[in-house]
């Protein structure tokens, strides 16, 4: 329990008289150096302009690092900054969406799903194709890798198989996803 405050208290944002430092180095609005002075004389500085000393980087064995700037403003700033990180790593992680059907499904009905499979890795997803079994068809893995087989033919953009099929408890997974284009070796003419 002692761990979480601890946590929230590294993630604080120490303001004027907040600050429990007796030097800072110091930054104006512009992020021009003013140089390493004393907490009082920043703060003075600070109110001066109408503005806030707000502690941007924690005194890692030094002096922490402080910037004359307006702290409703930065805070916006900050969690703006911290939406866009999130944005982007949202984008950037690799979606998987998942196939299942049963070793006896009728040929059509392994069309349809082939298609969905299809465009979920046309759109840069990778797919988990998932044969469940049921029962004694346990006995049959044969007739389940035959579909899989069928399913992959089935399929109209080249795929990799990342994992190849596996049982794992009641079911056989394998992995696919885009295959990857090979560079082509042809020289320009120039």
């Amino acid at each position: 329990m002692a761990k979480n405050s601890r946590s929230k208290k590294s993630n604080r944002i120490y303001v004027n008289r907040d600050i429990r430092a007796n030097e800072v180095r110091c930054l104006d609005q512009n992020n021009e150096n003013i140089g390493v002075i004393s907490i009082g004389k920043a703060i003075r500085i600070a109110e001066e302009e109408g503005l806030d000393l707000v502690q941007i980087s924690p005194p890692n064995g030094g002096v922490p690092t402080c910037r004359i700037t307006d702290y409703g403003r930065y805070k916006f700033e900050l969690s703006k900054k911290q939406k866009e990180r999130a944005r982007k790593q949202r984008e950037s992680a690799i979606k998987q969406k998942e196939i299942k059907f049963r070793p006896n499904t009728d040929i059509n009905d392994l069309q349809t799903k082939a298609r969905m499979a299809s465009k979920f890795i046309s759109e840069g997803c990778r797919v988990r194709v998932s044969i469940k079994f049921k029962g004694r068809e346990m006995a049959h893995k044969f007739i389940a890798e035959d579909r899989f087989n069928e399913f992959l033919e089935c399929m109209d953009v080249d795929v990799s198989i990342l994992n190849e099929p596996q049982i794992d408890g009641k079911a056989m997974v394998a992995l696919l996803a885009a295959q990857k284009k090979q560079p082509s070796n042809i020289e320009r003419a120039s």
